[in-house]
């Protein structure tokens, strides 16, 4: 017999408001209806769902769901049919329902066809939003077509006493007219933001659910991401329309409730169907409110979202375990399950990974693995290879962390892998069977993300990617390092306050320590304005400030190690390559030269600046790829690098010195490292509160400096180029050699740096302090250098010098001797022409033993101009006549063996003594002698202010030449002009002819 529907909505009609309370808990009656949550969605405030206590009739605005008794409201509450809701109604409620006399109720009358015309037509009237019973909305949200067509709206109510009502408004088509009515829109429904979807064609799809959460959303994404939803709700997925996604990568961000995390997995089975890709759902924490969507978080700005993106994405699998265990959310029936254990048998679960293993009964039992583990992505680098795993893990702290495993670490028994994982933090089951379950999952687990990975910091796709980090806007695929780094040493502690305040603000007014500081900044600035990589070497005696300086430029990006920031010299060429991946594009600190041996220190200089790795094969003799990198770095040494490679006899080049440029740790004022003591008693209360705050407070000012840097790296550039001219253009004298020129443009990088990071209140400084610093420091490493000449010329005429002081009485013959000389070893000989030693060398000897291998062409040219090389024209030797042939020397005069100094690269000081030293063209020529002492205020080491040391009290020790010849003659020679020479037998008047009697000058 059939069930008595009469009879058993007449039952419950008459207890409806009893049963009400029952089935929809918390309601509350407004006259007639009784109005409650919608527990079928995600339904946050009572409205929309309404169910009249008289008739029965019941109904859900925003869904359009609805019915006309009550047998179907508990079939619709329940998911049942409506058979079924009737039986088991008429059982809970002792109803006779087979034999009750009472007829079949009679439907609703069926309502008057009003069909939605899309778009609206261009001859419609403009839509008034003003509902009959609610007033006008509050908010309103425009569906538009690709092409900006207006589709209808939804709007948002929000009666006075009552709660909020969502209904859609549409323009209808009915059997005699046309009009806007508030009804939804046929099956399939448009998505709301399908001309957002239409402005940016191939640009990556958040979906969320609910207008007010795109909206908000959108404004926080800016044009980074299209944020879109659907119409109707949690329950509505299905009668959407999906396809306009397809081909697009697409992740879901659900609300925070069941029928959110529901209508995520639906949205994820739409995207099979409609052909697009879901790259992963957001895992809503646990901590928020209930039903919680972007719209909450309007605080957000746009690098918070993308990072609570990035860390909270889960794949589509790993989502279903997370929703089954928070919500026991069934993602299909017991069979599903079972195909799930037969093509990957794990299980993800709040306590971690299980094993699903089939008993003997047929049943599964789930056996624990690890520790909670998830593999969220599949990582390559932009080349498709270097393929790896990126895992999100929790540790015995309850903390999440992210690894990016190389999958070749799985090679072989995976103890790698493991070894760190272990460090990391992860459980693992013991015994062989649980090892070999826990790399079947690591290496099978399925996951359709996907993630760029890369083996060194710095900058990568526009942001900056640190061993554990990536700061940056979110333009695409996510980036991650992979790989085990040696030590990560990029960590925070403290906050940036405290650390401004404990040493940002106790750097001002001393140079050494506000320098170092903004080298600590200048690495992120190598990339955005093509600089070259270099560092500073910091030289000073015992306990002079030296590691202090390196241990508060540390404290700027990170810290946590042994020694905090720094690492040792003392390592081999392999271990310094794996350091300075690490720390690309970044600050690399380097304490104590001493620790390695000059070999080494000779070549690694060379590397480091170079920005590349050595050379090596493989096993099958095949190269390997080279390490290459940008960065800036800082060493510490008792000895300047020229000197320390001097141990073993290794000459400097130039180039390594204008890649590691020496500064003098002593600032001159008495106080070593410091100029200025702020608040402390002396110095080294000052220092040791500078070791002592640097190894409790780090990170945090390079972190801030980041997030201002990816965000506008454009502004960055500009400020950094305009900082460097600047400060090229008041530090560089016109006459400074290139070398000098290019270590000017890293002290101005660094300046640029200081100033960037003052600018974006990053350091606690007035504008201007990092400049004056990188002033000082340079100005400090001109004076030690010795002038803004070429160093390769510096060295040239010191090698020259240093040979004929060394020798000049020993292995050069005495032409005016009247007695027999023995000379062993021979390189030349010496004579005197009118009180002026002349030094002969014999070309062979002169590169062999002068030269030692150096190129000195620049050195005699330079003696050449200024007279000190004796030459034929336009060569650097002379024609000499000896025993009656010719041969070709090179001759110095005396002036050589004067030690010159160049000035100290301030505009406006004198130049080289040498340039002052100018032999007459003729004998017959006028000469004036001018004596006198050098100007203190000229020479090296006195400063108007007093010495370099601080002590204004100390007398000029320049031991130059006091004594200068100019000619007044017409005949004054020029730079481009040889020196006199003399013909045999031809003296000036009153000079005895002075010649040797086997060689005649020509």
């Amino acid at each position: 017999m059939k069930l008595d529907f009469g009879a058993i909505n007449s039952t419950a009609l008459a207890q409806l408001p009893t049963l009400l309370e029952l089935w929809l808990p918390g309601g509350r009656v407004e006259g007639a209806e009784y109005t409650a949550l919608n527990p079928t969605r995600s339904d946050s405030r009572p409205g929309s769902f309404k169910v009249n206590v008289d008739s029965g009739v019941w109904s859900d605005f925003a869904t359009e769901d609805g019915g006309s008794d009550p047998v179907s409201l508990y079939a619709y509450l329940n998911g049942l049919k409506q058979s079924e809701a009737a039986q088991r109604l008429a059982e809970a409620l002792r109803v006779d329902s087979q034999d009750s006399a009472y007829p079949q109720p009679k439907s609703r009358k069926k309502r008057e066809e009003w069909t939605p015309v899309v778009p609206v037509p261009d001859d419609a009237p403009p839509p008034e939003y003003r509902h009959y019973k609610h007033g006008f909305p509050v908010q309103v949200w425009e569906y538009r077509s690709e092409a900006g067509e207006l589709l209808g709206a939804v709007c948002r109510f929000e009666p006075e006493g009552q709660s909020k009502q969502i209904l859609p408004y549409t323009f209808c088509r009915g059997p005699k007219k046309a009009e806007w009515r508030w009804k939804g829109w046929n099956v399939p429904r448009p998505l709301y933001g399908l001309d957002r979807l239409a402005a940016s064609p191939g640009g990556k799809v958040l979906v969320v659910e609910g207008e007010k959460a795109a909206d908000a959303a959108q404004i926080i994404a800016g044009s980074k991401l299209v944020v879109i939803t659907w119409p109707g709700g949690s329950k509505a997925v299905d009668k959407a329309d999906w396809t306009a996604l397809k081909g697009r990568t697409v992740c879901v961000w659900p609300d925070n409730d069941v029928p959110g995390f529901k209508a995520a997995l639906a949205i994820a089975d739409k995207g099979r169907e409609a052909g697009f890709e879901v790259s992963g759902i957001v895992q809503p924490s646990p901590e928020w409110e209930a039903g919680a969507d972007l719209a909450d978080f309007p605080h957000w700005t746009q690098p918070e979202l993308f990072r609570e993106i990035r860390e909270r994405k889960a794949d589509i699998a790993s989502f279903k375990d997370i929703a089954k265990a928070r919500f026991d959310i069934e993602t299909g029936p017991r069979q599903g399950q079972n195909r799930q254990h037969e093509s990957f048998p794990f299980s993800i679960r709040p306590d971690g990974v299980y094993f699903l293993a089939e008993d003997k009964d047929g049943g599964i039992r789930a056996e624990w693995v690890c520790s909670p583990l998830n593999v969220i992505a599949q990582t390559r680098n932009e080349a498709g290879d270097n393929w790896g795993r990126l895992l999100e893990l929790v540790d015995l702290d309850g903390r999440r962390k992210r690894w990016a495993m190389p999958m070749s670490m799985a090679a072989g028994n995976g103890d790698t892998y493991r070894s760190h994982l272990l460090g990391l933090g992860v459980r693992i089951a013991s015994g062989q069977r649980g090892r070999n379950r826990f790399h079947d999952y690591i290496t099978q687990a399925p996951t359709e993300g996907r993630a760029l990975c890369v083996e060194r910091t710095g900058w990568h796709s526009g942001r900056f990617v640190l061993p554990s980090l990536t700061i940056g806007p979110d333009n695409g695929e996510e980036v991650v390092y992979q790989g085990i780094p040696e030590e990560d040493l990029f960590k925070t502690s403290g906050t940036l306050d405290e650390w401004r305040d404990e040493i940002g603000r106790l750097c001002v007014g001393n140079s050494r320590f506000a320098f170092a500081v903004s080298i600590a900044f200048a690495g992120p600035l190598l990339s955005l304005v093509h600089a070259e990589s270099g560092g500073f070497h910091f030289v000073g005696g015992s306990s002079a400030g030296k590691t202090t300086l390196a241990e508060v430029a540390g404290s700027v990006c990170g810290g946590g190690g042994l020694h905090g920031f720094l690492r040792q010299w003392r390592t081999t060429d392999n271990a310094l390559e794996g350091q300075v991946m690490a720390h690309n594009d970044a600050l690399l600190v380097l304490d104590e030269i001493n620790q390695a041996a000059p070999k080494a220190i000779h070549a690694s200089a060379y590397m480091l600046a170079n920005g590349q790795g050595k050379g090596r094969a493989n096993k099958s003799g095949q190269n390997r790829k080279l390490y290459q990198w940008r960065i800036v770095f800082i060493s510490t040494g008792e000895e300047g690098l020229a000197d320390y490679l001097l141990r073993d006899k290794i000459k400097m080049n130039a180039g390594q010195g204008v890649r590691m440029p020496d500064i003098p740790a002593d600032a001159g004022q008495g106080m070593k490292s410091l100029e200025h003591l702020h608040r402390f008693r002396d110095g080294a209360a000052l220092s040791e509160h500078f070791k002592t705050a640097s190894k409790k407070l780090y990170g945090t000012p390079f972190r801030a400096y980041l997030e201002a840097v990816t965000h506008r790296k454009e502004e960055a550039a500009s400020f950094a180029r305009a900082r460097m001219d600047a400060f090229k253009a008041e530090a560089l004298s016109a006459d400074a050699d290139s070398q000098v020129t290019r270590v000017c443009g890293r002290f101005a990088l660094v300046s640029a740096a200081g100033e960037l990071a003052t600018y974006y209140g990053i350091l606690p400084w007035e504008p201007g302090e990092a400049s004056r610093a990188a002033r000082k420091c340079f100005d400090a490493w001109v004076a030690q250098r010795g002038g803004v000449t070429s160093q390769e010329l510096k060295d040239g005429l010191s090698q020259i010098r240093s040979f004929i002081q060394a020798h000049g009485a020993s292995r050069f013959e005495d032409a005016d001797a009247d007695h027999d000389q023995r000379i062993i070893n021979r390189v030349g000989f010496k004579r005197k022409v009118y009180g002026q030693t002349r030094y002969h060398i014999y070309p062979d000897q002169f590169r062999r033993e002068v030269c030692e291998g150096r190129d000195l062409t620049q050195a005699l040219t330079y003696l050449r101009e200024r007279g000190v090389l004796l030459c034929d024209e336009g060569k650097l030797q002379k024609t000499v006549r000896q025993g009656g042939q010719t041969q070709k020397l090179f001759v110095f005069t005396d002036a050589i063996l004067t030690e010159t100094r160049g000035n100290t690269g301030n505009k406006g000081n004198t130049p080289d003594m040498l340039e002052e030293k100018v032999l007459p063209m003729d004998p017959s020529a006028q000469v004036t002698q001018v004596t006198g002492q050098p100007n203190s205020h000229d020479c090296y080491p006195c400063y108007p202010s007093g010495s370099p040391t601080g002590n204004s009290e100390k007398a000029c020790d320049y031991k130059g030449v006091t004594s200068v010849t100019r000619v007044t003659s017409e005949k004054r020679q020029t730079k481009d002009e040889t020196a006199l020479q003399f013909s045999e037998g031809a003296a000036p008047d009153g000079e005895e002819q002075n010649t040797f009697p086997h060689e005649v000058e020509i």
